[in-house]
């Protein structure tokens, strides 16, 4: 919504079957913003090949600060070490990204909810 200077946006909310999908799918977590993960997060920021394939990625969200790390380690100005040093430091919450069609049909759509932007500043 901040990006697009809109002040209502859409989410939309799904069930998940986690037991059955850890039974069918190949189910990767990244333990934590280490290196294997920060290989991952640039590899797909640069459009290159997975290197640990899987149905569903869970690991650390890299949103908008963890992404300025990132920029700063794209652009040469921090190492990997220092990058992941500094990520440590943060609290971050995990993120799941579904790859395949079949990821996918264990996600049951259940309601969308309209979000507000808080005007109360």
């Amino acid at each position: 919504m901040r990006r697009l200077k809109t002040e209502i946006g859409y989410v939309s909310v799904y069930d998940f079957n986690f037991e059955e999908a850890m039974q069918q799918l190949d189910i990767y977590r990244f333990p934590s913003a280490d290196m294997e993960w920060l290989d991952f997060v640039v590899g797909n920021r640069r459009g290159a090949e997975m290197i640990k394939t899987a149905d569903i990625h869970i690991g650390p969200v890299a949103d908008d600060n963890v992404y300025q790390s990132i920029r700063l380690f794209e652009t040469g100005f921090l190492d990997a070490e220092e990058t992941v040093k500094r990520l440590k430091t943060g609290v971050l919450q995990d993120q799941w990204a579904f790859h395949t069609e079949r990821s996918l049909s264990f996600l049951t759509f259940n309601d969308v909810k309209e979000v507000k932007e808080n005007n109360t500043k």
